[in-house]
């Protein structure tokens, strides 16, 4: 990558032109740079001895790497991580066999083997490309080097798109070098024909597929393809491709489909590509037609609002409890007066009320964020706080800074012609303000009120079941699989009574 870097005076900001430039570099460059004290034939000069030398070299190459590739077990027979990690064997001897197909004696026909052998032997001690592993047996230096050819054999086939199609079946072995050749077409054509990956996300997104999740991981799939395309490209030249993704992929993540670890990581994709469900002409805030800007209407009533240790020991026991202390007790609030042994937090359970108020359908996001940001120059004191997806929540952010958000907004809707009439009128004409829910705002539109919930003292936003450990599927907890924040809204199961996101997980409280 270093050299890669000083070749081209940058990096590229594509993996597939990165390793493009780095199989050049070790094949063609790399033994040039070093002194060798024998006289063996380089690498170069064994490929003036064929027709389009190089060209046949590096095609036999991607060649053995597909075939190695394909070689890898099927994701049931071994543990993800060992998959996503593992390199593949390339058999040495039908690597040789290959190359000396590209020198025939013109009398026998026959393969020059000697050459073969003479062209790996250049491979595998002086470029590095290929490293010896076991009698007659070769590997790559790292697995993308493997994903990277392997993807460009596939390319090479006029049946791109099908084999594509029939390798979904197994994307977690073939998601990286089906993306690494769309993104060698993009980079390689320089942009101007990107009718075959755009095809490619069409046909991800309509082909009928029996197995439901297999379609969903499909239209995840295309969206990567799009990313890799662009966006903006994909836009203009096929809006209607792009558009059919992104709400295809927004009703994977809002409606709860795959584990919560795909989920996610397909959010992040929409987010990519454009998440539809926020209006970038009205400071990214969601466009939910449902609500206004997405802000979620309370009504006035009453509400029960703390969590009593009893509550709690309704279905879990002691060590039960200690285990998801986390998921229970801090991501719920505990409410004003907390929780104690012998604490009851509803006195003769007699119910809170409140006036009627809005909230926001979901976590502010960091797109949401970066508007205010970008409008009011504030310098926040921590730079990282904008680097997460733009429909994650915004993190690490202070209390001053997410009041200066609160009073921003009220502003902007108070001065605003883009202000819809019912926001405008409550601040114009009431006195309403945008500011942050207090913890019986929060709990209410978490729990829900007496009158229109069926179970008004239950635990959680989403009842009283308590988060599985291993298939939790409520809330972005710590043991989601997730590792990081994720798309806001794409735990459909945990929304709260009033259809309000994220009231537990994703972010601390």
């Amino acid at each position: 990558m270093a050299w890669v870097h000083t070749d081209n005076d940058e990096l590229p900001d594509k993996r597939s032109k990165l390793y493009d430039k780095a199989v050049e570099l070790l094949l063609w460059k790399w033994e040039s740079q070093k002194q060798y004290h024998d006289a063996r034939e380089t690498l170069v000069e064994l490929a003036l001895k064929v027709s389009d030398g190089r060209s046949a070299i590096e095609q036999q190459l991607r060649r053995a790497a597909y075939k190695a590739h394909a070689a890898l077990p099927a994701t049931d027979d071994v543990k993800s991580s060992e998959v996503f990690e593992a390199l593949a064997d390339v058999d040495e001897a039908d690597l040789q066999h290959g190359l000396a197909q590209l020198k025939k004696d013109p009398l026998s026909l026959k393969g020059d083997e000697n050459w073969a052998r003479d062209v790996i032997d250049a491979i595998k001690n002086r470029s590095g490309l290929l490293a010896r592993r076991g009698e007659n047996r070769l590997t790559f230096p790292h697995r993308t080097f493997q994903e990277f050819l392997a993807g460009l054999h596939m390319l090479e086939d006029p049946r791109f798109i099908e084999q594509v199609l029939e390798k979904t079946s197994q994307l977690q072995i073939w998601r990286e070098p089906i993306l690494l050749a769309v993104g060698y077409t993009v980079f390689k054509q320089d942009q101007r024909d990107l009718a075959k990956p755009i095809m490619l996300a069409r046909r991800l997104c309509n082909d009928p597929c029996d197995d439901e999740d297999l379609s969903w991981r499909r239209i995840w799939l295309a969206g990567e393809v799009l990313r890799e395309v662009n966006p903006d490209d994909a836009r203009s030249k096929d809006p209607g491709t792009l558009r059919e993704v992104q709400v295809k992929l927004t009703q994977l993540v809002v409606t709860g489909r795959l584990t919560p670890a795909e989920r996610a990581r397909a959010g992040s994709v929409l987010a990519r590509i454009g998440d539809p469900r926020f209006d970038p002409d009205h400071w990214q805030l969601p466009n939910d037609p449902d609500t206004v800007l997405g802000f979620v209407d309370i009504p006035e009533g009453p509400f029960y609002m703390g969590t009593r240790n009893a509550d709690l020991r309704r279905n879990a026991s002691r060590s039960a409890l200690e285990k998801v202390k986390d998921a229970a007790m801090d991501v719920v609030t505990l409410g004003k007066h907390g929780a104690s042994e012998n604490d009851e937090v509803w006195p003769d359970d007699s119910p809170m009320h409140l006036p009627r108020f809005l909230i926001a359908r979901y976590p502010t996001t960091v797109a949401q964020f970066r508007v205010f940001v970008a409008e009011t120059g504030i310098k926040l004191e921590d730079e990282g706080a904008l680097r997460d997806d733009d429909n994650d929540p915004v993190r690490n952010v202070t209390w001053h800074e997410a009041i200066a958000y609160c009073d921003w907004l009220h502003e902007t809707f108070k001065q605003s012609p883009l202000t819809p009439e019912p926001l405008r009128r409550l601040i114009t004409e009431q006195g309403w303000r945008v500011t942050l829910p207090s913890e019986a705002e929060w709990e209410c539109a978490a729990r829900g009120s007496v009158e229109s919930n069926p179970h008004p003292q239950r635990l959680y936003p989403w009842g009283d079941q308590m988060p599985d450990p291993q298939h939790n599927d409520f809330a972005n907890l710590r043991y989601a699989n997730v590792s990081s924040t994720s798309a806001v809204g794409a735990f459909p199961l945990g929304h709260s009574p009033y259809g309000c996101a994220d009231m537990a997980g994703n972010v601390s409280e």
